[in-house]
């Protein structure tokens, strides 16, 4: 049965391309295209974009509203408001043409808010849980009660779009548990698992070691994602250790001071690179030997499935997904970020003295990406869940 889906999502490739959010449904569209569906695509307006744009996959891209930047002149809940009436004004114009089987959307954006509110879109609604306000960063200075209030005012309305629709997909067990402890209905949640295409990210054709040592972070630079933690490695390690660090991401406004500093004063040992579209991941992924990211907390953790599918050994963080995607010691380890930073320290300057040290975890790490986190699995439990939503 071919389906007609309706992605909904601000954050989509290659111009919203913001996160793993964006990743995420650019890889969802593309294979479900694939298989024969007609899919649609409803995102955010960008000044470089077409507003309607036709993808050699086979789906369509809708972009609508104004561009992001509004954001600042009116706050993040006002502009997603604002945001999911051009959403629903695009959806009824395409739904009175040809009838969708299925929407997919987010809480975090409220993007499907106001469709929500309508008995007929809210049956055929399937909400993606990618990670909400809940563990968001209001900043600092003189405006921050002010970003508190935009925070909690968005919280306030995630919640309430995860009460009122009837299917919510987390993408791992301590996503489930966090929304069953805000009070979501267990019944409605279903766990899948995002997928990751291993024939795009593979390890290196050969193993090639080259000094130093090279150590990747990737995602915004904050301390959601560890990166103090990753700051006290670096300084404990210093400039003469035979290891290099590559961070690629955004700067937090909230550190932009700090985070620049630092980069200054280790620019011998330290990297950064600004965010790239997601085609330069898996070359990114290759050109290192570890992965250290303890961030603390990820809804799934893609960079650690990417990384330990390229080949890379992933030091994750405790919090969130961590658990279930890195078994620590048999497919990548685990760290504390809060804790003290000895056992990364003692993993990268093993690695300084015998690169092919920590080969069977990297290998192990592979083969269970291909196991238990491929496209193929996560496209098939999707599908089937569209069909019930359809019914």
């Amino acid at each position: 049965m071919r389906l007609r889906i309706c992605i909904i999502s601000q954050e989509f490739p290659p111009y919203t391309h913001w996160g793993g959010v964006g990743v995420y449904n650019g890889t969802l569209a593309q294979e479900l295209a694939i298989r024969g569906h007609d899919v649609s695509v409803i995102s955010r307006a960008d000044d470089r974009a077409p507003a309607e744009q036709a993808s050699d996959s086979g789906f369509h891209v809708w972009r609508v509203g104004v561009p992001i930047r509004r954001k600042r002149l009116v706050g993040r809940t006002v502009d997603r408001i604002l945001h999911a009436r051009a959403v629903e004004t695009m959806v009824r114009t395409l739904d009175s043409q040809q009838r969708f089987d299925v929407f997919e959307t987010t809480e975090a954006g409220l993007e499907g808010e106001r469709l929500l509110r309508l008995p007929d879109f809210r049956a055929r609604m399937v909400i993606q849980c990618n990670g909400s306000n809940a563990f968001g960063e209001a900043g600092r200075g003189l405006l921050a009660p002010l970003h508190r209030i935009d925070w909690r005012w968005s919280y306030r309305r995630e919640q309430r779009c995860l009460a009122l629709v009837p299917r919510v997909i987390v993408t791992s067990e301590a996503t489930r548990e966090v929304l069953i402890g805000q009070g979501v209905s267990p019944e409605k949640l279903r766990l899948i698992y995002q997928g990751i295409d291993t024939r795009i990210f593979h390890p290196r054709n050969q193993a090639t070691y080259a000094a130093p040592v090279c150590v990747g972070f990737v995602g915004r630079l904050e301390q959601r994602k560890g990166i103090d933690f990753l700051w006290r490695v670096i300084e404990a390690v210093g400039p003469n250790a035979g290891i290099h660090f590559h961070l690629k991401g955004a700067l937090h406004p909230a550190s932009l001071a700090d985070t620049r500093a630092r980069l200054e004063r280790c620019a011998g040992w330290v990297s950064h690179h600004a965010p790239s579209d997601h085609a330069a991941m898996p070359g990114f992924y290759r050109t290192l030997d570890v992965l250290l990211q303890p961030s603390r907390f990820e809804n799934f953790g893609l960079a650690y499935a990417e990384a330990m599918a390229s080949g890379v050994l992933v030091v994750a963080g405790v919090g969130g997904s961590a658990r279930e995607v890195v078994r620590d010691g048999e497919t990548g380890y685990l760290v504390d970020p809060d804790g003290p930073i000895d056992k990364a320290v003692a993993l990268l300057r093993q690695l300084v003295v015998n690169r092919a040290a920590q080969s069977a975890v990297c290998a192990a790490a592979r083969a269970d990406v291909e196991r238990r986190f491929s496209v193929q699995a996560c496209i098939d439990a999707k599908v089937a869940l569209y069909r019930e939503a359809a019914h």
